[in-house]
């Protein structure tokens, strides 16, 4: 997890941030969840728990400012690698869904059904490769290029497709997944925006799990 939420121990990325770089523990706000506070020490965004790859951290209050600004301008960009389930039928296209709260809690919806402020959402995507893992089961290696930044975006809108990314607990309902990745298949792989008039780019490779599966693919 990036950052505690009331209820677990386990350690999260905060919690190694302010081991590792006390001096930001005041950059940002801290959340009060159910009476508990929670640092955020420099966190400009998040990635879901099982999702790996590239997380910009600010070092200081003006620029965590700066950085969020950035996020709400839609001035950042950002590019993924995902594994979903089935072959897309497109080599590439765009998912315009607006995603709201769906009626089962800390789930997101972008189909009928969906509820309270309803937000808008547009994620773009390219097929790198179909193939079929050891199982013979259909599966399509995409990279994903997020527009806006909504909660649960790339899964919710790959799974308002019909083809949600593997190892979805959440999401993908009896989906299975991708042999070799016990894990959700969506890694960030890079970040890119301009900050005083520097351009800044990082990039975060996949880590061995994700590249032996596609290594392996057919």
């Amino acid at each position: 997890m990036v950052h505690g939420d009331g209820k677990t121990k386990k350690k999260t990325l905060a919690d190694w941030l302010l081991e590792k770089y006390p001096a930001i523990k005041k950059v940002g706000e801290p959340m009060d969840i159910n009476g508990k506070i929670i640092h955020r020490p420099g966190i400009v965004h998040r990635l879901d728990k099982e999702t790996s790859g590239v997380l910009v951290i600010a070092k200081n209050q003006k620029t965590l400012e700066e950085l969020k600004e950035k996020f709400k301008e839609r001035k950042v960009k950002k590019v993924y690698e995902a594994v979903v389930f089935g072959w897309l039928k497109d080599d590439k296209g765009r998912i315009s869904a607006s995603i709201g709260r769906s009626a089962k809690f800390g789930k997101f919806i972008a189909s009928r059904g969906k509820r309270g402020q309803l937000r808008e959402a547009i994620t773009d995507y390219r097929v790198v490769k179909r193939f079929i893992d050891e199982k013979e089961r259909k599966w399509t290696h995409v990279k994903v290029f997020p527009q806006t930044g909504r909660t649960h975006q790339i899964r919710v809108h790959f799974n308002y497709l019909n083809h949600p990314v593997s190892c979805d607990k959440l999401y993908g309902g009896e989906k299975d997944c991708v042999t070799g990745l016990p894990r959700l298949a969506l890694h960030a792989s890079s970040i890119e925006f301009e900050i005083r008039g520097k351009k800044m780019a990082f990039v975060a490779l996949p880590p061995p799990d994700f590249r032996k599966v596609l290594a392996s693919a057919k």
